[in-house]
């Protein structure tokens, strides 16, 4: 192999595609500002929600018992919040790049995943809960058959509205920052 040969091979390995690492910082530290302000802004909303569900049990001391539900329901999701925005940001040179932004997808997804069942698991709790602290149960003119079929009702409707409601809330605000980390994925992809 002649030197004109060596540096026509060296002009065309060069010549492949390179990973912009700068481009990429700047994409990630942008997804983890985002995504850490969003994350903040709920945990605060979720924290004050949880707290003013203890306002009414000073009129209906029955309450407690779903006052105690929504509590624990919030005291959790801060907790999930906050570990997931103080999830460190990867450093573009330092790590491997490719897995750091799988293992933020698989957090993000099991994320998703825990808060939809432990939302859909405490609705149906923290209703009964609040209809016995309102004192709903007591009426005595209302039959239990009557009573079992209005409150079956009731949870069927709100457990589907929950339901809703939460697939929007996903779909609106945090799967954006997951198509993001797709999108950073597939650049990486495409680079290589």
């Amino acid at each position: 192999m002649n030197e004109d040969e060596l540096k026509q091979l060296w002009r065309a390995d060069r010549s492949s595609p390179t990973i912009d690492f700068a481009g990429l910082q700047k994409l990630s530290d942008d997804w983890h500002n985002k995504l850490r302000r969003k994350a903040r802004i709920y945990a605060w909303a979720q924290g004050i929600t949880a707290v003013a569900c203890l306002v009414p049990v000073f009129f209906y001391p029955k309450l407690i018992f779903a006052a105690v539900l929504v509590f624990i329901l919030g005291v959790w999701y801060v907790r999930e919040l906050r570990g997931l925005y103080n999830y460190g940001k990867f450093e573009i040179g330092s790590i491997a790049v490719r897995q750091t932004i799988k293992a933020k997808i698989k957090d993000l997804k099991s994320y998703f995943w825990r808060t939809r069942i432990a939302v859909y698991a405490f609705t149906p709790l923290t209703l009964i809960a609040a209809y016995y602290g309102i004192g709903t149960f007591d009426k005595p003119s209302v039959t239990f058959i009557n009573w079992v079929i209005w409150l079956s009702k009731i949870l069927i409707i709100a457990e589907i509205a929950v339901i809703i409601c939460t697939e929007i809330y996903f779909k609106l605000l945090y799967k954006p920052a997951l198509n993001d980390l797709k999108k950073m994925l597939r650049q990486l992809d495409t680079n290589e």
